[in-house]
């Protein structure tokens, strides 16, 4: 088998994907969430996001954080809450991004 075929699911996904047989629950989900985001972040970065919520969307789960995002003008950053979008069928994920509320002007209205 060569390495490129390895990285692409096998029959045996294929066939639980046509038959719309999904194994990850939303508990697995949360789970494999929080295991990628405390080894990518720490503990502390995850412990400010609890609780996580997870929505399903399709054929994935939607895991949010609920960490505040607040704007510190004197020290910029991106450091809001975190998003993860995991495959029902096979767990893989999707997508992981940070929700950011960037700080918008006062409005004028003259």
């Amino acid at each position: 088998m060569s390495d490129s075929s390895k990285n692409i699911p096998d029959y045996t996904m294929q066939s639980r994907r046509w038959n719309q047989q999904k194994v990850i629950t939303s508990e697995i989900a949360i789970q494999i969430a929080r295991l990628v985001h405390r080894q990518s972040y720490g503990e502390a970065d995850l412990k400010a996001n609890e609780p996580l919520t997870v929505a399903a969307d399709g054929d994935a789960w939607v895991i949010t954080g609920a960490k505040e995002s607040r704007y510190d003008r004197v020290d910029p950053k991106v450091d809001g809450a975190f998003e993860m979008r995991i495959s029902q069928f096979d767990g893989q994920i999707l997508s992981y991004a940070f929700i950011e509320l960037l700080p918008r002007p006062a409005a004028s209205f003259e």
